[in-house]
């Protein structure tokens, strides 16, 4: 994208699909990014160009503040290659402080064959988000700094659609929206290990402070969602859905460490393991120690597991 480019001069080159009622005119969202110097414009987030992507857009649409709300610019576009899709809807606004905001709303499968996962979407797009972030806070040196925010939810579509989840986005660099957001994270997993026949004190709960600390768990026994077995961790945040931010300020904090290095590793086996490297010294130990500790328990749970997995199938077979 060209630095001396406007923001409508790049929507509007690309293929649309309804002028007249899904986009807002040139001048509108010019007048909406106006102060957007040419260095910002330049790193503009819907650009996947860089990453061999396109960019179709579905809408772009600013809406007027009114007293609910601020005002704010909803974009609406379809991301893709020669084999996958994904629609992103995320929306810009400018905070009292001079910051900037971005919300990401949705990120999801265009259609039920296509997985944004596999173009790693939720990745790229919050790098995008943060690059232009930075950008715009070194322009405008604004009194807070600017953040994106996401409600990353575990649930499918109408249509049946799964979206880019809890897990998807604990893994790349968010912290809980607020403490309220943390502790009802943390209730929620000590029951989903009860539930499972695992014990975790309050006091060991207190090691959990960021998404990636969920996401990252093991305890040495594989739990089952949706017929495939996972790790306790990556099983109770694909089911957990949870209010997250990630702040300009936060550029060189362990969660983005955390997700450097997850996305960098170039071996899937190692991904996990040299991404926890980043976590606290206390959080990695407690892992260690934990997965010794239910190292039996692991077994009996295989045990548990493939005996249920023998009789479903034996009452399938015989009961034919």
């Amino acid at each position: 994208m060209s630095d001396h480019k406007k923001i409508s001069e790049y929507i509007f080159e690309h293929p649309v699909v309804d002028l007249s009622s899904q986009f807002s005119s040139a001048s509108e969202l010019d007048s909406f990014f106006q102060n957007l110097s040419s260095s910002v414009r330049g790193v503009w987030p819907l650009d996947f160009s860089f990453h061999g992507l396109k960019t179709k857009y579905l809408s772009a649409r600013v809406h007027p503040e009114t007293w609910r709300e601020e005002a704010h610019c909803t974009v609406q576009a379809e991301i893709f290659d020669q084999h996958h899709s994904a629609i992103i809807e995320q929306d810009f606004s400018f905070g009292y402080d001079g910051n900037m905001i971005i919300d990401i709303r949705s990120v999801r499968a265009a259609n039920s064959d296509s997985y944004p996962q596999k173009m790693r979407i939720a990745r790229r797009l919050s790098e995008n988000n943060f690059r232009f972030l930075l950008a715009y806070d070194r322009a405008q040196k604004p009194q807070k700094p600017s953040f994106m925010k996401i409600y990353a939810s575990s649930e499918k579509t109408k249509q049946g659609i799964q979206t880019s989840g809890g897990y998807v986005w604990a893994n790349n660099g968010f912290d809980f929206a607020d403490k309220r957001e943390l502790t009802q994270t943390r209730l929620a997993f000590k029951r989903f290990l009860a539930r499972n026949g695992i014990t975790l004190t309050d006091k060991k709960l207190t090691l959990f402070t960021k998404p990636c600390h969920f996401s990252a768990y093991s305890c040495g026994v594989l739990f089952s969602f949706n017929k495939h077995l996972y790790r306790a961790g990556k099983a109770f945040m694909l089911q957990h859905s949870w209010h997250g931010v990630q702040k300009t300020s936060s550029k060189n904090s362990r969660e983005r460490r955390f997700a450097n290095v997850y996305y960098n590793e170039p071996l899937p086996t190692l991904r996990r393991l040299r991404a926890i490297r980043q976590l606290e010294k206390k959080y990695v130990s407690f892992l260690r120690q934990n997965v010794q500790k239910n190292r039996l328990s692991r077994l009996a749970h295989r045990y548990k597991l493939l005996r249920h997995f023998i009789i479903n199938k034996a009452r399938k077979y015989f009961g034919r």
